[in-house]
């Protein structure tokens, strides 16, 4: 969802929108975080992972996979079953389940991502985040180069990635969960279920509609308990578009929208 919402807006911002200015819509693209573990461990670092609001966004993934804009997003953004917490208690138990209790005998999770603007905080927050029910974290901020051929040579155990729809439809995103995709395809979970494999591959050549739809939601379902993977945040940008600015439809899908640009000066106030 947004970095801020249009309640938070300046009022000048708004001044301008409403003067022929445009906002575009969310974008269906996710960041997300993945772990290499595996059972009771898995989720009791989901529980406890969920950014709280020190983040400054809305989170728009209920620790599920399909992003905003699409059918099969879940109302609320949080699917019927979901191991999003934060719930410390619930994290710790399972966590003690699991033979670590207070993070006893686990040694530090290798937290892989790449350097950016925001990352080093977000990384550190979910640092804190963790540390809360004793699990450490150790972070390696790197080039998105080598972010990559860590995430694709299967030697990131914790890795912070991000992935934008290659177009409007939930299957480009339970895509990333098919087995035959593993790393260094775009399954960097290197999930392997048969069940789940046979039904991608039924949805392939279903139809839009309700049919289809019951199997999106019962893949997802499968993500949420089976994958230990965060689905974090999926962001909506925001264009100021002046009114004679023709073909202008920001979107994540074509960075090549831009080429189509034009100016109608005849719209052009003076």
């Amino acid at each position: 969802m947004s970095v801020i919402s249009r309640g938070t807006l300046p009022q000048n911002f708004l001044d301008s929108a409403s003067t022929g200015m445009r906002l575009p819509t969310p974008e269906p693209q996710y960041f997300f975080a993945k772990m290499a573990m595996a059972g009771r461990l898995s989720l009791a670092a989901l529980d406890v992972g969920a950014p709280t609001a020190q983040q400054f966004v809305t989170m728009a993934g209920g620790g599920q996979p399909i992003p905003p804009t699409l059918d099969e997003h879940p109302e609320g953004g949080r699917a019927p079953v979901s191991y999003r917490g934060p719930d410390l208690t619930r994290a710790k138990r399972l966590l003690a389940e699991a033979g670590h209790p207070d993070g006893r005998g686990l040694p530090p999770l290798k937290f892989y991502t790449s350097i950016g603007s925001q990352n080093q905080q977000m990384s550190e927050m979910l640092k804190g985040q963790l540390g809360r029910i004793g699990i450490r974290v150790e972070v390696n901020l790197v080039d998105f180069s080598q972010l990559i051929e860590f995430v694709n040579s299967k030697k990131a155990p914790f890795f912070g990635f991000a992935w934008g729809s290659d177009y409007p439809d939930a299957e480009n995103n339970l895509a990333l969960f098919y087995g035959p995709n593993e790393s260094p395809g775009s399954n960097h979970f290197n999930y392997k279920r048969p069940e789940y494999d046979a039904l991608y591959e039924q949805i392939l050549t279903m139809e839009p509609g309700e049919e289809r739809t019951a199997v999106y939601e019962r893949m997802r379902d499968m993500v949420i308990e089976d994958v230990p993977f965060i689905g974090s945040q999926a962001r909506t940008r925001f264009y100021l578009i002046a009114p004679w600015l023709e073909n202008a439809r920001p979107t994540e899908r074509y960075y090549g929208w831009f080429k189509f640009l034009d100016v109608d000066p005849t719209k052009m106030k003076r």
